[in-house]
């Protein structure tokens, strides 16, 4: 009995005074010296994460452990230690990786993951490569990425847009992980877009409606603006550039040459407490049309507030003003004037729009994730001559949205969202739409399960509808995914998601004219629907010097009540027997049922050879998009959806030597087979143009650049359009001719 109270004591005695040990301590980024923020922190039973200022406190019982630092897009850090006293310091830097299965996304999932590890397609676009390609705009750089074209302003992913004068994206752009499409017509204004402030821009491909609501049918684009690191810096970007002259002689408007120029800039800066970004674009952008001009500018800032006295809390604030005056070309008068606009089609309008972003986040030292986001955007168009054109548009967003990670003993991690989004949009006018208003409501869930080599992710929304005086509507849709990590650098992925579209406050009201082209309004409109389904497989390489990534998917999207512009005759009255002139134009309706099946290779390296570094990327998309109504047309090109290439390339190298680089960007668009009738008919030439021109069209862009190491500096000279290729990029609009532009950026 003796020995047995012993045991009982010693036991008692080891509880009783045993030490806990704190350790605490920063973790910074290796290269940029920047604190890192979520870092999960782990040693034997016990765990944290690093707050907004990479700062951690890790209580331990255990005098000797082994404290395990991760990070997405970072190499992993193990730390041995014997603590010899109760309070101790560790700071750690973490090295980004360098494996372009480790690029870290935001979007596919609303946290941060591999994109090796992701369900879905999603491809990212860098701020260095929109810079060498001398983009002017978010518009020509997204279409470097594959799978991806923009038809005059409107954008496609994987086919599914097609192209109604703007009017109702299926693609849903974000900047920061809210929407910025405008409150009247649904669209992107892409001059609104701060390139000037871009850390990466992710696309996801195919129906992401379960996360991100309306819009997302076909896809997102998310523009990511960047943070300041621990030393301030200041970019700067001037071009300047001008119009060669196009081989057909009579085309050309004028014998002076055309130019134009712009300035970007910004600055960021932390001080103590306080994140800043400012930046700045100014740009005219005279266009190879006749009387074809943008001016614009755009001012930007970020702010951003850490709670020293509240650990893991912030806040901040982001704004974007712009300004822009332009002259819109819209359809050529005929194709031997294609420079041209036909009598009355050339717009003019005067516009301002802002966004501001007020939030706040909060990371408790248990990894319980909150934020609070909202969003005001306003829109004042003024038309130029022409009154009726004028209108106000704006709307408020507001999202809440908690996450939370979890992890077994085994390793084994669950990841959960869950979210509630309100929104309400105003648009006042006139004549053009009249005065409208709408709300919408929603709740959305992800659950993302790790078991060890595979992933699962299941993820819906439920939303609710009212725009003006139409039908209520309510909205629930599901999706699901998988990701299976085959072998070391081998990841088979599979998805299923449900989208929908809601139509915008253009396609259900607009009333206008442009010429002698009429837009009807149609407020029985009903909301498009649909799902999309993929399989893909995505492998790694590392060989010497070489490393990458080949990604090949296939996918199928179907889509029910397809709203698309038809041209026809609109009388007031089924017996109306006067004037048809006034009544036949465009309107927004729910046209066809649709499917599209496709393929799709992209591809990303880089290595050296023979002290040259190349830098590989892009991709091949075929698609097959098929109108179910009319599969059994007998004019065969009637069975496929308009404004559809079935064929896309895209191909981005360059050759980088010391201080010196030369690239090249290639662009394969393959023959639109279908378009509306109504183009053909109506306006002078464009059918006539299309019937000598069916090969598709082949674009390519050179580059050159020379770095001054002593000014880290950079002077570049950029060819548009190598070849001086002629081509229609949508009906009755010619193509710019070959472009020659001279940039140059630096890093202060």
């Amino acid at each position: 009995m003796t020995k047995y109270l012993i045991l009982v004591f010693i036991l008692f005695s080891k509880l009783l005074f045993s030490q806990d040990y704190i350790l605490h301590g920063k973790v910074i980024d290796a290269n940029s010296k920047s604190p890192l923020q979520g870092v999960i922190i782990g040693a034997h039973a016990t765990g944290t994460v690093t707050d907004e200022l990479g700062n951690y406190v890790l209580k331990t019982g255990s005098n000797s452990i082994v404290i395990t630092f991760k990070l997405m897009g970072y190499e992993s850090k193990s730390v041995a230690l014997n603590l010899t006293q109760s309070d101790n310091v560790l700071d750690v830097q973490l090295k980004p990786s360098n494996n372009n299965l480790d690029e870290v996304v935001v979007t596919a999932s609303k946290f941060e993951q591999k994109i090796a590890e992701v369900t879905s397609s999603v491809e990212t676009l860098k701020p260095k490569l929109i810079e060498a390609s001398g983009n002017l705009n978010m518009q020509t750089a997204v279409e470097q990425v594959s799978g991806v074209n923009v038809v005059k302003g409107q954008v496609n992913i994987r086919g599914g847009s097609g192209f109604s004068y703007g009017a109702g994206s299926r693609v849903l752009m974000l900047i920061d992980d809210l929407p910025v499409l405008s409150p009247d017509a649904g669209d992107i204004k892409w001059d609104f877009l701060p390139t000037e402030n871009v850390q990466q821009v992710e696309v996801i491909k195919g129906a992401s409606s379960a996360l991100f609501g309306s819009s997302a049918l076909g896809g997102i684009i998310n523009l990511r603006t960047a943070s300041p690191s621990e030393k301030p810096e200041t970019k700067i970007r001037v071009f300047t550039g001008v119009y060669d002259n196009y081989e057909k002689s009579y085309y050309n408007i004028s014998s002076a040459p055309i130019f134009n120029h712009g300035i970007y800039a910004s600055h960021s800066r932390k001080i103590r407490n306080h994140d800043f970004v400012f930046s700045a674009a100014t740009v005219l952008d005279n266009q190879y049309h006749q009387d074809e001009t943008t001016k614009y500018g755009r001012f930007t800032t970020n702010y951003k507030y850490h709670f020293q006295k509240v650990k893991g809390l912030a806040a901040g604030t982001n704004f974007n003003f712009y300004r822009q005056r332009s002259n819109t070309f819209l359809i050529w008068k005929n194709d031997s004037n294609p420079l041209i606009a036909a009598n009355g089609t050339l717009t003019k309008s005067i516009n301002n729009r802002f966004y501001i972003d007020p939030y706040l986040t909060y990371i408790s030292p248990q990894g319980h994730r909150h934020s609070f986001r909202n969003r005001y955007y306003y829109n004042d168009n003024t038309g130029i001559e022409i009154q009726k054109n004028d209108y106000k548009s704006s709307f408020i967003y507001s999202e809440y949205q908690y996450q939370k990670s979890f992890t077994d003993s085994t390793g084994n991690e669950l990841k959960f969202t869950l979210g509630a989004v309100n929104t309400f949009s105003k648009v006042q006018s006139d004549s053009i739409y009249g005065n409208k208003s709408s709300d919408n409501a929603a709740v959305y869930m992800q659950a993302e399960y790790k078991l060890k080599r595979i992933l699962f992710s299941f993820g819906s929304r439920a939303e609710y509808f009212n725009v003006d005086t139409l039908t209520k509507r309510f909205v629930k849709v599901l999706r699901a995914g998988l990701n299976w990590h085959l072998a070391t650098a081998t990841y088979f992925r599979a998805s299923v998601g449900e989208g929908y579209r809601m139509p915008a406050v253009a396609e259900l009201y607009a009333t206008t004219s442009s010429g002698t082209l009429n837009i009807f309004p149609n407020p029985n409109l009903q909301p498009e629907s649909g799902w999309g389904t993929e399989m893909a497989l995505k492998q790694g390489f590392l060989a010497g010097s070489w490393k990458g990534m080949v990604d090949i998917a296939a996918f199928r999207t179907q889509y029910k009540n397809m709203i698309e512009f038809i041209f026809d005759y609109y009388p007031p009255t089924p017996s109306y027997l006067g004037n048809p002139l006034p009544y036949l134009g465009f309107k927004a309706r729910n046209y066809t049922n649709a499917r599209i099946t496709g393929i799709e290779t992209s591809f990303a390296a880089e290595g050296e050879i023979k002290n040259v570094k190349l830098t590989l990327s892009g991709g091949f998309t075929k698609i097959n998009p098929i109108n179910l109504d009319s599969i059994k047309a007998i004019n065969k090109k009637d069975r496929f959806l308009k404004y559809r290439n079935n064929d896309l390339l895209r191909l981005n190298v360059d050759f980088g030597y010391p201080h010196f680089t030369i690239g090249s960007t290639l662009r394969y668009n393959s023959f639109m087979t279908n378009i509306d009738e109504a183009f053909n008919d109506l306006i002078p030439g464009v059918r006539s143009y299309r019937e000598q021109h069916t090969q598709g069209d082949w674009i390519v862009d050179f580059r050159a650049s020379y770095k001054i190491v002593k000014f880290n500096s950079t002077v570049a000279f950029i060819i548009k359009n190598l070849t001086n290729h002629e081509y229609l990029f949508a009906p009755a609009n010619i193509g710019a001719p070959r472009y020659f532009m001279v940039q140059y950026s630096a890093l202060l």
